[in-house]
């Protein structure tokens, strides 16, 4: 018996204090969002019950520049809908920048990133006059993605819904122990993320024990501690780069709109960090212009 408590004992918690830090601030961050009483999008009478899955009974606009998005707890929540509307590029991405529930998980956040989606397909640039552009500039800017935006993100899934736990867990100890197995590998792949190193989230439940796990190298089960997580590293950094590329376009458009004249390269176009300047394609000749960077591209339409 003394050997099984000494097995079920070890291995210590490596990130005790740290994986108590992450709670703290994540329960504070909720708290100071659900004690805000500015305008919130999901009570909005038309908007609201959009994201819950209904169908616009009306002009959606108010309800998407409202100042947050909090999403109460084991409430309904979509975006689907939302995007097939005929929402506004402009009011889409407003939106998609509300301080509140869109990092609470990365659940969450891959929903902003379909309504970001939305609102890159639908963001006609080049039928814009110069204020417009002006106005877009301004937004693309405001409301691009920060790489932080993304380890938020993967902190706030911990506080999400989690699974029952298995019948084993009442055996003496196990509970304990897996709970200090699944921190050490939580703690250990976030700073991972924040490292730049992995953006993967953890593994699901394992089939059966393993040898690792006889030896506390890593955890066995855990959806009892933390919600299964989207992969969607991938998707946002496509984003912050699209947003990067429309940004320069409408630079690149409001110069045209002003002057009447293609400008006769970047330098003087002021772009967004995401954007690699010396990567990008940029050949101005008389009333032409090419552009493209990564996979997207712009070439003017005939007049």
């Amino acid at each position: 018996m003394s050997c099984y408590w000494w097995w079920v004992s070890s291995p210590p918690s490596r990130y005790a204090a740290q994986f108590q830090e992450v709670v703290t601030r994540q329960r504070k961050r909720l708290h100071t969002q659900q004690s805000d009483q500015s305008s919130n999008a999901y009570d909005d009478p038309r908007l609201g019950p959009v994201l819950r899955g209904a169908q616009p009974a009306g002009d959606v606009h108010a309800g998407l520049t409202c100042s947050r998005l909090v999403v109460p707890s084991q409430k309904p929540f979509q975006v689907e809908t939302l995007c097939a509307s005929d929402a506004s590029a402009l009011d889409l991405l407003h939106f998609a920048a509300v301080p509140g529930s869109w990092l609470d998980s990365l659940a969450f956040l891959q929903a902003n990133l379909k309504v970001r989606q939305r609102a890159y397909d639908s963001l006609n640039l080049e039928r814009m006059q110069a204020p417009q552009l002006e106005l877009a500039l301004a937004e693309l800017e405001r409301t691009q993605l920060r790489s932080e935006d993304y380890v938020q993100a993967f902190e706030g899934t911990l506080l999400g819904p989690t699974a029952s736990p298995p019948h084993w867990f009442r055996f003496p100890g196990l509970k304990a122990r897996e709970e200090r197995l699944f921190r050490n590998d939580y703690m250990a792949q976030l700073e991972r993320v924040r490292a730049g190193e992995s953006f993967a989230s953890l593994p699901p439940d394992a089939a059966e024990p393993d040898w690792d796990w006889v030896c506390g190298r890593h955890g066995l089960i855990r959806s009892a501690f933390l919600a299964p997580a989207p992969e969607c590293h991938d998707q946002f950094e496509q984003a912050r780069h699209r947003q990067a590329f429309l940004h320069l376009l409408a630079a690149v458009l409001k110069e045209r709109a002003l002057t009447g004249q293609w400008p006769v390269s970047l330098r003087e176009i002021q772009t967004l960090p995401e954007l690699d300047r010396k990567a990008v394609e940029y050949n101005a000749l008389g009333e032409m212009v090419e552009i493209h960077w990564l996979e997207w591209g712009f070439t003017p339409r005939p007049q």
